[in-house]
């Protein structure tokens, strides 16, 4: 291949800087056509003559000596082209003595056929190898991933190891005797940690405290008879949330009406809600304008039990025999079904009215002065509205009062004067 050809037959340096063998040239030492136009430390003046590349005879392009910032010309009276390189060539082996040196044309030529063969290479790739090739890459990931797990155990389990198996010291800095003192370094350091990782998980699981309420207040101060556990969530309020507004808790139709009928001497109301304290205050706040509610109970005053906040009622300290749980999740009462009053969840409609019988039920049982409540909440259960079946207890009842009413005036009532006594009175 001749120089012309490489080239591209430029008469001259610019136009040899716009052709694209200027470009093959540069890519392979290491440069771009950017170097042209800039201005590099050290300039190099390398002038390229127009005889052959391939010519097995060492030429001025044949084979470039290694240096660094070296000016470097070649006498000839053939055409000259002037190139300016700012470039280090000082990786570039030197030929032994006695070999003919490859053309920078072939080695150009040379790693142009390679990249291509390499391009085949990744076209002929059948599905298979690409799949297989996948596959291999998400082994590898799951691989990295097991171990980064494993690590992280291992650090956790030596970091629980040592600091929470410790002893406790005293003001003295000296270790504090307890139960797995005489025990070996290992065993005791081991059972020591488990106890207050258990101690830990009970903590969090169980209510705050083993009394929930304070106790009922003494004469001459009033204690209402009947003790009321609301749910907040789904039976007052409900949950909404948009993209636009965030969480907004709508209120439920007849939330004031149902806490004016509870305001009295008949019911101790206490909100009972499994949301946490710092989401509930505000609403029962917002709610409670005319301050009905007793106490506030939250999530922490709940039993964690498989997923579920469990309302445990035996820490209430009330007597049973009073104490109303109202709630839309069975399970959350599930140990003390004989106490709880479970509705159907309000989902946000407008037009619900259960809070307007639900008030009517509760006035029903306070005023009637039930010894045990938990045999009209058990009839209660047996249904899946429990609203509903007291309405339709009442409109029944009312019925019946109609009907009674009714007899009473159409029957006639025995007197004197209507029978043989009153004809003495009769005027002709």
């Amino acid at each position: 291949m001749s120089l012309n050809r490489l080239l591209g037959r430029a008469s001259s340096f610019t136009k040899f800087a716009r052709s694209d063998s200027c470009g093959i040239v540069l890519n392979r030492v290491g440069l771009s056509p950017r170097h042209l136009s800039s201005l590099s430390p050290a300039l190099i003046n390398f002038r390229i003559c127009s005889s052959s590349l391939s010519n097995s005879k060492p030429s001025h392009l044949n084979y470039v000596p290694p240096f660094k910032y070296v000016y470097r010309s070649c006498i000839s009276n053939r055409n000259q082209y002037n190139l300016l390189l700012s470039k280090e060539f000082s990786s570039q082996p030197s030929p032994k003595p006695g070999t003919s040196s490859v053309g920078l044309a072939d080695q150009v030529l040379r790693s142009s056929a390679t990249r291509e063969e390499k391009q085949a290479e990744k076209a002929s790739d059948t599905p298979e190898d690409e799949k297989a090739k996948e596959k291999e890459k998400q082994v590898r990931a799951v691989k990295f991933t097991l171990i980064a797990l494993g690590g992280i155990m291992i650090g956790t389990a030596v970091y629980i190891f040592f600091e929470y198996g410790a002893p406790l010291l005293d003001r003295n800095g000296n270790p504090i005797r307890d139960e797995f003192s005489d025990l070996p370094f290992v065993q005791q350091y081991w059972k020591r940690g488990m106890a207050e990782l258990s101690g830990m998980v009970t903590m969090v699981t169980n209510p705050s405290r083993e009394q929930l309420l304070p106790d009922p207040v003494k004469p001459p101060y009033h204690q209402p008879p009947y003790t009321l556990l609301i749910e907040l969530t789904g039976i007052l309020v409900h949950p909404d949330w948009t993209y636009k507004t965030g969480w907004r808790f709508k209120k439920r139709p007849g939330v004031d009406y149902f806490l004016n009928q509870l305001n009295g001497y008949l019911f101790e109301v206490v909100i009972y809600t499994s949301e946490l304290g710092f989401t509930a205050f505000p609403i029962i706040d917002a709610l409670d304008t005319q301050n009905v509610v007793h106490y506030r109970l939250f999530r922490d005053s709940t039993k964690y039990d498989n997923g579920i906040h469990v309302k445990d009622l035996d820490k209430i300290n009330r007597d049973l025999s009073k104490v109303i749980a109202i709630d839309w999740n069975d399970k959350a009462l599930h140990n003390h079904r004989n106490n709880a009053l479970v509705l159907p969840r309000w989902k946000g409609n407008d037009d619900d009215r259960a809070l307007f019988d639900l008030a009517a039920l509760l006035q029903t049982i306070g005023s009637s002065g039930i010894e045990d409540v938990r045999g009209v909440l058990e009839y209660y259960s047996k249904f899946d509205d429990p609203i509903a079946e007291f309405r339709k207890k009442q409109q029944e009842l009312a019925q019946k009062e109609k009907e009674m009413n009714t007899d009473k005036i159409a029957t006639p009532t025995f007197s004197p004067a209507s029978g043989w006594l009153g004809s003495l009175f009769k005027k002709n």
